[in-house]
């Protein structure tokens, strides 16, 4: 299957809680074409290059994660729009 990767490594640098948005979408398609019909979409964080279990889980003072990640409705629009359709 086609893979398409979308990188967020710079959006993270402001916010580690930063989720992938349907705007996030449309602009790589903007730059790299239409994301093909049962393509798998891969984010690209960089999260894997921290070496340690407290670098993983990012905890705040109160022992809450914080990490990048999927918003849900870019989810939904990938799956519903994205790729189901086509």
């Amino acid at each position: 299957m086609p893979l398409c990767v979308i990188d967020i490594t710079d959006k993270i640098k402001d916010s580690v809680d930063y989720g992938l948005t349907v705007e996030d979408v449309k602009a790589w398609e903007a730059e790299n074409g239409t994301i093909p019909a049962g393509a798998f979409v891969a984010l690209r964080s960089d999260w894997s290059k921290r070496t340690t279990a407290d670098e993983l889980d990012n905890k705040d003072a109160e022992g809450h994660k914080h990490y990048p990640g999927w918003d849900v409705n870019t989810v939904k629009f990938l799956v519903e729009e994205e790729i189901l359709l086509r």
